[in-house]
């Protein structure tokens, strides 16, 4: 469903950003996830969730920890203590 490029994930339909996550890789490999879009037309259908999931898997499979800059996904955090794991400590 999405796409990914060096430092995000996006959705696109007719060459038009949707949705997207945004990080800057730190020094140490960590994700500052710093950024989350969901065009209006398209909130409400749990897009925005299902881009920290992909970051969440990223994390996961690269082994790093995620610094949540972005107030939507340290939200998700404190909503989700199952994945505190993953957060910088």
């Amino acid at each position: 469903m999405f796409k990914e490029e060096k430092t995000r994930f996006f959705l696109e339909e007719d060459n038009q950003l949707v949705a997207e996550i945004k990080w800057n890789v730190l020094a140490n490999g960590d994700l500052d996830v710093n950024g989350t879009f969901v065009d209006p037309s398209q909130r409400g259908k749990g897009l925005a969730e299902k881009l920290v999931l992909e970051v969440l898997e990223k994390a996961k499979k690269e082994d790093v920890k995620i610094l949540p800059s972005c107030s939507y996904v340290a939200k998700y955090f404190e909503n989700h203590p199952e994945v505190s794991d993953l957060l910088v400590k």
